[in-house]
Parts: structure tokens; C-alpha cells; sequence
């Protein structure tokens, strides 16, 4: 068994497990199950092992290099965001290890985008045509992505301000996120990726934004609907770390294995 059947195997147990867990303690009205934060983090320690094995299987050196270096800093998010803010959740402490997190994960967008604009520049389209259709669909792609944004943030903006700094940390951090989802469909019309590649990245950005929007929804959210987000959360985070991982990989149309 190669090593990325191993962690595909690995991440279904574990996937099992953590939703079973979390599902229980949500149904069964229970506070969240404190070994469901390392089970969570060792999937997120798989993906990003995942991310480092390409090797010379890697598409290219700089696409590595920024994957790699995006998965390092999502295994730092995810320590601050799912291990100790579940440790020390309701205290003081919890707030700032969140901050910490979501500033990391703040690099991570950036790397993406990086990664994925690099993907549109080398872009090149055999025809005027060609080029009109590619930058009418990058148009119409910003404007599906940013204009709800831009509608959520005025009409949530009386609960967003009054989180003070915070609020601006979010917000950036929303922008950056929305223009990583944006730069990954770019990437399916770049030249860069091959299909497969560049639909997993599409695909994985997409379920990293449901992630966010869970996340960012129990802000304004109270009672069932809060245990009902947080249920999703990972259901939608696990697939886009494990296609964002796996997207690196040139040996995945190599071998026609999965």
C-alpha cells in the first residue's frame, strides 16, 4: 500500500470518528468530546504529510515549495484553533490562541493565492477569443464571490463591529479568502495545472470558504442552529484539506490508482 492510500484510509477512520463523536455530543446536548480535537489534528497532521511526500512526484518546485510551506502554517492554525482553544475553551486564553490562528491562517490564504495566480499568469490563450471568454469568466467568478460578501458584511455589520479589532483581523482575513476561492477557479482556465489538478483545488478552496462561512456563522448564530454549524465544519474542512494536499501530487494521473 503506497503512502497515499495509507493516508486516505487513515483520514476515513479518523473522519469517522471525530463525526461520530461530534454528532453524539451535538444530539446528545453533552459538551464536545476533548480527544475529538486531537483526532481532528492528526487529519490535519496527515494532509499536510500528504502535502510534504510529492517529492518528485510534485508538479514543480515552486508549486512545493508554497504548498508545503501553506500546509505548515495550516498545522500552526489548527494547533491554536481546534487543540487549544478546545483545551481552554470559555477562558480567557481562548480568544487570543483564536486570533493566533486565524492570523495563520491568514498566511496560508496568501500562499494559496500565490500558488494559484501563478497558474492564471502563465495562461496562454491561443486566440482573442479565448482570451475574452477567460477574462469574462474571472469577471463573473469576482462577482459571485465578492458581491455577497460585500451584502453579508453591510448587512451583518452591527454584530461585526462591535468585535472590535478582531473585526478587522476578520475581515482581511474574509477578503483574502474570498480572492483565494476566486485565484483557485481561476486556476481550472490556467495552464499550470492539468484538469484533475485544478478541479481538486477549485473544489478544495470551495469547501475551505463552506468551512469558513460554518465558522463564521456562529457568530451571529444562537442555540441549535451554533451545534448545527459546528457540526459541518469539518465535514466540509476535511475534503479541502485532503484535495488541496493531494492536488500537489503529479503521480495521481500517473498511476490512475484513485
Amino acid at each position: 500500500m503506497s503512502f497515499i492510500h495509507f493516508a486516505l484510509v487513515a483520514i476515513c477512520i479518523l473522519f469517522s470518528l471525530f463525526m461520530a463523536m461530534d454528532w453524539y455530543s451535538i444530539l446528545a446536548e453533552h459538551t464536545q468530546n476533548p480527544y475529538s480535537f486531537w483526532v481532528k489534528y492528526c487529519v490535519t497532521l496527515i494532509c499536510a504529510m500528504v502535502a510534504w511526500k510529492a517529492q518528485s512526484h510534485s508538479i514543480s518546485p515552486t508549486d512545493t515549495r508554497l504548498l508545503r510551506a501553506a500546509f505548515l502554517f495550516v498545522a500552526v492554525a489548527d494547533f491554536f484553533l481546534v487543540v487549544l482553544c478546545g483545551i481552554f475553551e470559555n477562558s480567557r486564553l481562548q480568544l487570543a490562541f483564536f486570533a493566533v490562528g486565524v492570523i495563520a491562517f491568514t498566511v496560508v490564504q496568501i500562499l494559496l493565492i500565490i500558488r494559484h495566480v501563478g497558474a492564471i499568469c502563465r495562461r496562454v490563450e491561443p486566440s482573442i477569443s479565448h482570451r475574452r471568454i477567460a477574462v469574462t469568466l474571472r469577471i463573473v467568478t469576482a462577482v459571485m464571490l465578492y458581491t455577497p460578501g460585500l451584502v453579508a458584511t453591510v448587512v451583518f455589520w452591527p454584530h461585526i463591529a462591535v468585535l472590535g479589532w478582531f473585526a478587522v483581523v476578520g475581515m482581511i482575513y474574509a477578503f483574502l479568502l474570498l480572492t483565494s476561492v476566486w485565484a483557485a477557479w481561476g486556476a481550472v482556465i490556467g495552464s499550470l495545472y492539468s484538469s484533475n489538478h485544478s478541479l481538486m483545488i477549485a473544489i478544495g478552496m470551495t469547501f475551505f470558504l463552506f468551512c469558513d462561512l460554518c465558522v463564521g456563522s456562529q457568530l451571529f448564530f444562537t442555540n441549535w442552529l451554533v451545534n448545527i454549524t459546528s457540526g459541518l465544519v469539518w465535514l466540509f474542512y476535511t475534503p479541502a484539506l485532503l484535495l488541496l494536499a493531494i492536488s500537489g501530487c503529479r503521480f495521481i494521473e500517473e498511476s490512475g490508482n484513485l
